[in-house]
């Protein structure tokens, strides 16, 4: 199942891909992230733009499928991903493990930022 990250950031603060980052540790006892997220850059033209002005997208599956690679290295601890998935994610039970992560993001940015 796709999963997209988009609006998480303001002029104050906040940052989609340390968002995006957070949430994959969250999950990743759960779900298996498959291949590389991605990173979207949108038109930079546009008046409502955020202040990053990107999105991410990454793949999850109940279970990861056939050679399993590094994508990246944060804190010493590597980060992997899968080639394929294997298993169907339930939307509803994922969308509820996101939300309750995104709040618990959203209260840590509240408690961490000045004003």
């Amino acid at each position: 199942m796709f999963v997209a990250i988009d609006d998480t950031d303001s002029p104050e603060g906040g940052c989609t891909t340390h968002l995006t980052y957070t949430l994959l540790s969250s999950l990743k006892e759960e779900y298996a992230l498959v291949g590389y997220p991605r990173l979207v850059r949108l038109n930079p033209t546009v008046p409502w733009k955020t202040r990053g002005n990107g999105a991410t997208i990454f793949f999850l599956a109940k279970k990861g499928g056939g050679r399993r690679f590094p994508i990246g290295e944060r804190d010493g601890e590597e980060i992997t991903a899968w080639e394929r998935g294997e298993g169907r994610v339930d939307p509803e039970e994922l969308l509820e493990v996101v939300r309750e992560a995104l709040e618990e993001e959203g209260r840590r940015w509240r408690e961490n930022s000045p004003g």
